[in-house]
């Protein structure tokens, strides 16, 4: 088998082979031109403006530019890797990865000054978990909710209806009749 030139490892097919090396140029060139024709990452760089290069996913960017980022009911929950020969591997790499994750977040919040830790428990309250809809309809709940407590403690005299007048009336003349039965000594 012959070697190559400064290196000293055993030469593949392809490198001694016209063959092989033809094969393998078409092979690329096939492939080049089947991902040219792929639509682009919709991302651009700040300093030049010019769009990134990377093959887009169904998201429209690519990989690098947040496409495989889990959007609505998937966000901030873990991707697990799917089953087939590495999964084991891949799995124990990242409980291991999020065992890191969690230890270096810890260690930052610990530490952490006072007003530090204050801050950034205002910024965890203002940028809640979940997607912008979310989020905009629960501050939409609360503010209906601020108003109707409001209008609850405003001193405003409540209009009572006849219904609830003539309960009252009814309410009063049994209290009084019951008033009067215990002073007779019915019950005593």
């Amino acid at each position: 088998m012959k070697e190559g030139k400064s290196s000293g490892r055993p030469l593949t097919p392809w490198q001694r082979s016209a063959e092989f090396r033809a094969i393998a140029v078409r092979t690329l060139r096939a492939f080049n031109a089947a991902r040219n024709t792929l639509p682009r990452c919709s991302a651009k760089a700040k300093s030049t403006g010019d769009r990134c290069r990377q093959p887009a996913m169904a998201s429209g960017v690519c990989r690098y530019h947040g496409g495989a980022t889990p959007k609505g009911k998937g966000w901030h929950k873990p991707v697990w890797p799917a089953d087939g020969p590495a999964f084991e591997k891949k799995l124990h790499r990242k409980l291991k990865t999020q065992e890191r994750t969690r230890k270096r977040k810890s260690a930052k919040l610990n530490a952490m000054t006072d007003e530090e830790r204050r801050q950034h428990d205002n910024w965890r309250r203002a940028h809640k978990i979940g997607s912008a809809a979310a989020r905009r309809q629960a501050k939409e709940d609360r503010a209906q909710a601020a108003s109707f407590r409001a209008m609850l403690a405003a001193d405003e005299p409540k209009a009572q209806s006849l219904e609830a007048l003539a309960v009252q009336a009814e309410l009063e003349q049994a209290r009084a009749k019951l008033d009067e039965l215990m002073g007779v000594g019915i019950f005593g």
